[in-house]
């Protein structure tokens, strides 16, 4: 019977090490996703400043997500322009 919860004890140490575990690693992916979406639109202005327009192609919009101006496409918030 000792040995048993003793296996059982053991089992679910490892189990929480686990869990743990994988919440730092969900916490660090969050986080470097979040600084990665907050650096998305800046960029994405300064490209769109810097590109040359075709005179067949229609104006520029302005993005919902982030008030710039431009013709991307937005996919769950984001501008792919």
């Amino acid at each position: 019977m000792r040995t048993e919860a003793a296996e059982l004890a053991a089992l679910e140490a490892r189990y929480w090490h686990g869990f743990n575990d994988l919440q730092l690693h969900m916490r660090a992916h969050a986080e470097e996703r979040g600084v990665l979406l907050r650096r998305v639109p800046p960029l994405a202005c300064t490209l769109d400043m810097f590109r040359v327009r075709h005179p067949d192609l229609p104006p520029p919009n302005r993005c919902a997500a982030h008030g710039a101006l431009h013709a991307g496409e937005h996919v769950a918030g984001m501008c792919f322009i």
